[in-house]
């Protein structure tokens, strides 16, 4: 057991009162308070036999505790499997510039609190502009969607979307968390970026968690609401304007769907306290009878897994219908048409193969 005295020193035990998280680097484990409290005094250097007479324990569970603790991965921690459709590539660390603007909006209250004020004002004011202006914008998506304006809009979408990360990454630090990570993501071949915000796991406020979930989506508004105040002044750019609009309002809604693990999902598994919510859903369809009727969170999870399906399934079949609209019914260039229908040919031929492996990978487990 010496080994695991030693690796013990690595990880950094966080109490957060009713139970513990442990933090190997970039991953985070939930232990119980007895578990975390072993764990402790094992990092601390007590001996298994202190140990044993402490928590009234035998020898035996100790040692298979930390055994079963060390083939978790909870001291060690494992390299990510490559995955050629979800590969990450980290390019920046902002945790300086992070801790630089934090020192500033904490040192000057007044400026803090200006800024706070005219966000909200801005805030506000692009959802009324959108709201008197919403058909015309809508009404004005497929018009001009010339290759140039396919470009700048590309690169105006990728611009706001780092913003959003921005707005993370700067609650985050703000709250007393630590971003170390900006990066590049390729999901299915298509780009995206991603910030390393793990640490509010150790938060102990849970509205600290939610403002900062909330955060990223409240910059990328704050970016559309402007838009929306310069928008009578540039007519020759309507439709632009217009098509940006719209496909940051749809991403904005979309990132809220709780069945997606983006931050709808994160927020709505703070909310519930149930962390691994997704992954425990699914567990729970296979073990239905297994279900306790007066446990109020198993059956959250259960319903849950069920509305899990029911979005997936319609997912799959508007799927399905949006390549026949793409391929034949809509107003697209035929260029732009070839492009999405190779990209989304690829995601459900993946998508596919991966349940169909599931599914016999299951029943090769339930065999043995």
């Amino acid at each position: 057991m010496n080994h695991i005295h030693n690796k013990a020193q690595n990880v950094e035990i966080v109490n957060m009162s009713d139970h513990y998280i442990v933090k190997n680097q970039q991953l985070y484990f939930k232990l119980g308070i007895e578990e975390g409290e072993i764990l402790q005094q094992i990092q601390n250097g007590k001996s298994i036999s202190d140990v044993v007479a402490e928590f009234n324990k035998t020898e035996k569970y100790i040692e298979d505790f930390l055994s079963a603790l060390d083939s978790s991965g909870i001291f060690t921690q494992t390299k990510e499997k490559f995955n050629v459709f979800f590969m990450k590539f980290p390019f920046y660390n902002p945790s300086r510039f992070l801790s630089y603007l934090t020192r500033i909006l904490k040192e000057y209250k007044f400026l803090n609190m200006m800024l706070k004020l005219v966000s909200f004002l801005v805030f506000f004011g692009g959802i009324y502009s959108f709201t008197l202006n919403y058909k015309e914008i809508f009404s004005n998506v497929v018009n001009d969607l010339s290759f140039n304006s396919l470009l700048i809009l590309y690169i105006s979408i990728f611009i706001v979307t780092f913003i959003h990360e921005i707005g993370h990454a700067l609650s985050c630090q703000y709250f007393g968390g630590k971003v170390e990570k900006i990066g590049f993501l390729l999901i299915f071949f298509s780009p995206a970026l991603y910030t390393d915000i793990s640490s509010i796991r150790v938060f102990k406020n849970k509205k600290h968690i939610i403002y900062v979930l909330l955060a990223g989506s409240y910059f990328q508004l704050l970016v559309v609401s402007i838009v929306l105040f310069i928008r009578p002044y540039f007519p020759e750019y309507q439709s632009l304007i217009d098509q940006f609009v719209t496909i940051n309002i749809i991403s904005t809604v979309s990132n809220f769907v709780p069945f997606i693990r983006l931050d709808g999902y994160w927020i709505l598994s703070t909310l519930l306290d149930i962390p691994n919510l997704y992954k425990k859903s699914f567990q729970s369809l296979t073990k239905v009878k297994q279900v306790k009727i007066n446990n109020k969170k198993e059956n959250i999870v259960l319903f849950y897994g069920l509305l899990n399906v029911l979005f997936f399934s319609f997912s799959f079949l508007s799927g399905i219908y949006g390549l026949y609209w793409m391929a034949f019914l809509s107003p697209f260039p035929s260029y732009v048409k070839t492009a999405i229908g190779i990209i989304d040919s690829i995601i459900y031929i993946y998508l596919i193969a991966t349940l169909v492996k599931g599914i016999f990978y299951r029943r090769k487990k339930l065999a043995s």
